[in-house]
């Protein structure tokens, strides 16, 4: 009844009423009626018209849109939560390597919010040591979009320290979700600290064995090859690097004894009569 008022308040424009019914196979079926106040064809009258029609096939197709699209907002934030809980920072760049997209989680690696980098040359946050190298790793990767290029460069984090990074680059200009190239930053602070840390013992060790007054070798383990000497072997025996290399441990020894004897040799604590080149 109060449609039918606001019909008749409200001439000419349509009311609508949406509803269900269940069919006999239990399946729902959606209809709509129109009602409106009209002008009778033959009469100066107006009266109420009423047309109903089939809506069922445009709810289903509502509910279908609107399914995917929550769905869509699920997979969209789930892909959000894996990107700010991995370990890469995850950029994507322009042409111009101008930055724009930056995973959330790079607060927690470089200290910036993700708005503080988007818009920015990604080779301004790199090391002026490391740009050269980072210029050519991302032209050879917009070049050659079938190969991946990685390098290991400095990026500056926001309290104004480097971290050094494993950048790696995906030319996806081609893929229409994506337009631009990916760069994965791995932060491989550690790795490199472990390498000086090596560098700094092999030097140590290296010191070490030139300057101990006593003449030294390092031999493979079937004392076939000299591998290295330091100077004072050079001095005792005469023989230089390079011939040290052509030599086998056995050819220092006047004795007749074979490689494969010289283990023996060691555990059994015998002495051996040295010869020098001469």
């Amino acid at each position: 009844m109060n449609a039918v008022k606001w019909c008749f308040s409200n001439p000419f424009k349509p009311y609508l009423i949406d509803f269900r019914k269940q069919q006999a196979g239990g399946e729902q079926q959606c209809g709509r009626w129109e009602l409106s106040v009209v002008q009778h064809p033959e009469k100066d009258v107006l009266c109420l018209q009423c047309i109903g029609y089939d809506i069922t096939h445009e709810v289903v197709s509502m509910k279908e849109a609107s399914t995917y699209k929550q769905e869509v907002l699920v997979k969209d934030e789930m892909f959000e939560y894996l990107l700010s809980n991995s370990i890469d920072v995850i950029l994507l760049t322009d042409q111009s390597n101008l930055i724009t997209y930056c995973s959330s989680n790079i607060k927690k690696v470089l200290g910036y919010e993700p708005q503080e980098v988007i818009g920015q040359n990604g080779f301004s946050f790199v090391h002026p040591d490391d740009l050269k190298l980072a210029v050519k790793a991302f032209e050879e990767e917009f070049n050659r979009p079938d190969e991946n290029h990685a390098v290991d460069i400095r990026f500056r984090k926001k309290d104004g320290n480097w971290l050094w990074t494993e950048a790696k680059g995906k030319n996806l200009f081609d893929n229409p979700l994506v337009k631009g190239m990916l760069i994965n930053l791995n932060d491989i602070s550690f790795r490199k600290q472990s390498e000086e840390a090596l560098a700094v013992s092999e030097l140590r060790y290296k010191s070490f064995f030139q300057q101990l007054p006593l003449p030294l070798l390092v031999v493979s383990p079937d004392h076939k090859k000299v591998i290295d000497v330091n100077d004072h072997a050079i001095k005792k025996y005469g023989y230089s690097r390079a011939e040290f290399a052509q030599i086998t441990v056995c050819d220092l020894f006047s004795d007749n004894i074979t490689c494969a004897d010289l283990a023996t040799v060691y555990v059994n604590g015998e002495i051996l009569k040295h010869q020098v080149k001469n």
